[in-house]
């Protein structure tokens, strides 16, 4: 009921938002502006009738709306895209996705294997909850992993969001612990190292657009050792799905694939998300 409410208003509202470019007053056009722009595709048909008033001011905002409202990145480079990915994972107070993964081989046709795991993933600042399948759970409070004893929380943090926002969130963590298991040991514990200090993103390059979102590549690791290519969702501007392959070419070139669905930022977490689930008897 109430979105069948909210469908019957929006086009009213549009057309309410689109007077307001007769406005005499810049703040009521830019306004208006703003407003119509959150309406998204709801705005496209009154939009669509303004684009062709004999008003060219009125003319000229509504097709410059149109133009972004179809196409989100319009007049964004592929490095603005990224970049905005970082600035808004590094501010979100917390933050809760649903990602799905697996590995493959190949070069045009990829051949999966292993199992795929799904997992939910929850952040709140160095708090990380990770539980999915198949037997996941990987917890920290901040001080303490559990589930990975060995890894520090402060690289663990790290870790994670390096795979958010550049390699993918299981690629990253196993790096990170293959990393540890070969390092040297310093007083019975291993070396720290974060995954994001051995490698930064460069060569970023837009690669067109499909259903999916905004399609950009770069390279990752040590002299952009790994090839990435990323899907960035117009309606969240965040990660929608990642294949992060590795040097080479060929029928045994590894590829690590990672969808996320349903991000949601600065919600508050139930109680209890980054304790432990508690053993069975």
């Amino acid at each position: 009921m109430a979105l069948l409410f909210l469908l019957a208003v929006l086009p009213q509202d549009a057309e309410r938002l689109v007077e307001r470019f007769r406005s005499d007053r810049v703040e009521d056009r830019t306004a208006a502006e703003r407003d119509l722009r959150a309406l998204g595709q709801a705005a496209i048909p009154a939009l669509e009738r303004a684009a062709k008033d004999a008003d060219p001011e009125v003319a000229r905002r509504a097709q410059d709306l149109l133009a972004g409202i179809r196409d989100p990145f319009r007049g964004e480079s592929a490095e603005e895209s990224l970049r905005r990915i970082e600035e808004t994972l590094r501010n979100a107070r917390t933050i809760q996705l649903k990602m799905t993964s697996e590995f493959a081989r190949g070069e045009e046709t990829l051949k999966r294997e292993g199992p795929r795991s799904s997992a939910t993933l929850c952040l709140q600042g160095r708090k990380i909850a990770m539980r999915g399948t198949p037997a996941l759970e990987i917890v920290s409070d901040g001080q303490t992993v559990h589930g990975a004893p060995r890894y520090p929380a402060d690289d663990f943090a790290s870790d994670i969001l390096t795979g958010l926002r550049a390699t993918g969130v299981m690629l990253a963590l196993y790096s990170g612990s293959v990393d540890r298991a070969m390092s040297p040991e310093k007083d019975g514990a291993p070396i720290p190292g974060r995954v994001e200090d051995r490698g930064k993103v460069t060569d970023v390059a837009p690669a067109g657009q499909d259903v999916l979102g905004r399609i950009i590549t770069y390279r990752f690791g040590p002299e952009g050792s790994m090839t990435v290519k990323l899907w960035i969702d117009p309606k969240t501007r965040l990660p929608r799905k990642r294949v992060s392959s590795s040097p080479g070419e060929g029928p045994d070139r590894q590829h690590f694939i990672e969808v996320y669905e349903d991000w949601i930022l600065d919600a508050d977490l139930p109680e209890g998300t980054f304790k432990p689930t508690p053993k069975k008897r």
